[in-house]
């Protein structure tokens, strides 16, 4: 495997999503055509008022709360990006009805697993799925995290229903955006996630391949 070290404002899109290797470059133009149907996807999902928005906040995860249009927030980790990134890799295009389908069947995860003090939490999720039950494959076992180009958190101790619908939809956006992931062997450091960050460029003659995908 060959690496280059490089500044990179856009992620590198390592699948099988093409033919050929896919890369997102720095002006951000991204070639595959996956990518653009999960950008519609995550637009659908959004826009649709019975699919609940994920909030990445480690403290809560596992809660649900009510924004006050009625709007189903539900504090997760990284689960739901893991989900949305693996299924990219091997290029599938679910609908958003498959979707709702596999977080009503618990295939699309919310939490890692389920800690014996989120059972006691007042208000949990509705959607009890878990990294081991998940329908794609797990990136982890291959020895891969799922890491950001942009921070995906909410770092702020407002109330979530105090917070401007459009606002919580962008951190979800953000999360769920799989070009704006990559993935990362857990035992080295990427130097910490942001636009800005640097990472090592992959130049690989099939990338997926070489992941064991």
């Amino acid at each position: 495997m060959r690496v280059r070290r490089e500044r990179c404002t856009a992620v590198l899109a390592l699948s099988r999503m093409s033919p050929q290797p896919v890369v997102v470059d720095r002006a951000g133009r991204r070639h595959a055509p996956v990518l653009a149907y999960w950008d519609d996807l995550i637009d659908q999902w959004l826009g649709t008022t019975d699919m609940p928005l994920f909030i990445r906040k480690s403290a809560l995860r596992f809660e649900m709360h009510r924004q006050p249009a009625g709007r189903e927030i539900i504090f997760v980790d990284n689960s739901p990006a893991h989900w949305c990134m693996s299924c990219a890799l091997d290029g599938t295009q679910p609908t958003l009805d498959e979707v709702r389908t596999e977080l009503q069947r618990g295939k699309l995860p919310v939490v890692y697993a389920i800690r014996n003090t989120m059972k006691k939490i007042a208000r949990p999720s509705t959607s009890r799925g878990t990294q081991s039950q998940m329908s794609a494959t797990n990136l982890n076992e291959r020895g891969y995290k799922v890491c950001h180009i942009q921070p995906v958190g909410m770092n702020t101790a407002a109330a979530v229903e105090s917070i401007a619908l459009d606002d919580l939809a962008r951190y979800t956006r953000r999360l769920l955006n799989t070009a704006a992931h990559f993935p990362w062997p857990p035992q080295e450091s990427p130097g910490g996630q942001s636009s800005q960050m640097m990472f090592f460029h992959l130049e690989l003659p099939s990338a997926g391949e070489e992941m064991g995908l």
